[in-house]
């Protein structure tokens, strides 16, 4: 549970101001010099938090003796700043909106291209996983295409992409599929799953696909895997229509 210096401290006061608060309320009422010593602050510094404390509305004074005597507001003043606090976030967070429509209008006028490359088994679910919220978000009707590898090459991954067509089957994204011919057991899982398959004598090392706006490009071979995705559409047009031109010469 939070305490209450921490309270006071994440709405705006320094930690000062928060032990000067906290004693002249216990004292109820003080002269400076007390005020300095309960709260360990040196009295060359106690007057100017005690005046930041009176600014902020959390500290008052009156005359005894002609000497001023210290009290301190209200608990329930807190709640005073807290509203300010909340006002000045909400307006901060109406400029922010502002500023990232700017920029959003901005970008949108220029052709966005993106090209991250992936390492290692976990980059290769990281580039995919992402593939996966692409389909999951995307309003556009999307046919995943992929020019695969012999299935010794990603045999290590087999689990992580036959989860990754499951969802894919729930989502209804159609997969267009050239496989190697030799992996039959592959070819039959993937039909299972409402895939379109056709074969070939597939000797690749690098396997290629595309969705919508992606093009990817993968390797299993080699001391680590690693991916390359590419969020550019002529690209993955480009590769789109070299697909189809396979898949009429494959079985």
């Amino acid at each position: 549970m939070k305490t209450i210096q921490n309270i006071l401290e994440e709405i705006g006061l320094t930690k000062q101001e928060t032990r000067c608060y906290l004693a002249v309320y216990q004292l109820k009422e003080s002269k400076a010099g007390k005020l300095s010593k309960e709260s360990g602050i040196a009295t060359s510094n106690i007057y100017p938090v005690i005046d930041s404390l009176i600014k902020k509305g959390l500290m008052s004074y009156k005359i005894k003796n002609n000497v001023k005597i210290f009290v301190p507001a209200p608990i329930n003043s807190i709640n005073s700043l807290i509203e300010e606090k909340q006002k000045l976030l909400n307006a901060q967070k109406k400029q922010a909106k502002k500023a990232i429509l700017s920029l959003k209008t901005s970008n949108e006028t220029q052709t966005i291209s993106d090209y991250r490359y992936f390492e290692g088994m976990n980059g290769i679910k990281s580039m995919w996983t992402e593939i996966l919220n692409y389909m999951k978000n995307s309003q556009e009707k999307l046919t995943l295409k992929v020019y695969t590898t012999p299935r010794e090459h990603y045999n290590f991954l087999l689990g992580f992409y036959n989860e990754f067509n499951r969802i894919r089957k729930k989502l209804k994204i159609p997969f267009k599929l050239i496989a190697n011919t030799e992996d039959k057991n592959i070819i039959q899982l993937r039909k299972s799953e409402g895939a379109e398959v056709r074969t070939g004598n597939i000797k690749n090392e690098a396997e290629m696909s595309s969705i919508g706006d992606y093009y990817i490009v993968q390797t299993y071979t080699g001391k680590k895997p690693y991916g390359i995705l590419i969020k550019d559409r002529k690209m993955a047009d480009t590769f789109s229509q070299i697909f189809e031109t396979l898949w009429k010469q494959a079985k």
